[in-house]
């Protein structure tokens, strides 16, 4: 299987990477990493882990450039069979027809939060029901696609952004490497 994963450059949005390439790389197929380099991250994250996976990382580029012919070339020769996206642009056509099937993970859940920073806002207003991610086909319209799957975690009272959106992220992850094993 042939994935390629487009990303920022966050730590969280590392860790998907690293974990996705973890799986692909036992022997299942390829991985590769569009990553965009995006502004400071707002709240910092606590993940543990080790990239050590530098060499899946094919292309640092700024968020404005991943819609252009350097991405389409890419993506017409490296022929990927599954692309996941996690904290980068809205994915354009023709990008978006080429890249099919293509899948985001959203840190939001409902359709009050839908673009970007959904935890934040679903977070501040303390609308715990919204608090999560969603797995889903990337369409046109944004956040829209086929749901795959929902993730929720606990959050207690004293639980920060970070500490909730570093716990989605991890079962959200958990969860891909489990869905690209029954599709694959």
């Amino acid at each position: 299987m042939r994935i390629v994963t487009i990303t920022g450059d966050h730590k969280r949005h590392m860790y998907l990477i690293d974990q996705v390439y973890n799986y692909v790389g036992v022997g299942v197929g390829l991985s590769q990493a569009i990553v965009q380099k995006r502004e400071k991250e707002k709240y910092a994250s606590s993940l543990e882990f080790s990239l050590e996976h530098t060499s899946a990382i094919i292309e640092h580029t700024e968020n404005v450039l991943v819609n252009t012919g350097s991405t389409y070339r890419f993506m017409d020769a490296y022929a990927p069979d599954i692309v996941i996206t996690y904290g980068c642009c809205i994915i354009k056509e023709p990008l978006l027809s080429l890249i099919q099937p293509a899948y985001n993970l959203h840190l939001g859940i409902g359709d009050d939060y839908i673009g970007r920073d959904p935890i934040t806002k679903a977070f501040n207003n303390k609308d715990k029901k919204s608090i999560g991610a969603t797995f889903h086909k990337i369409t046109k319209d944004l956040d829209k696609g086929e749901v795959i799957f929902t993730v929720k975690v606990p959050v207690a009272e004293d639980d920060t952004i970070s500490e909730v959106t570093d716990r989605l992220v991890i079962e959200s992850t958990r969860r891909i490497i489990e869905w690209l094993k029954e599709v694959e």
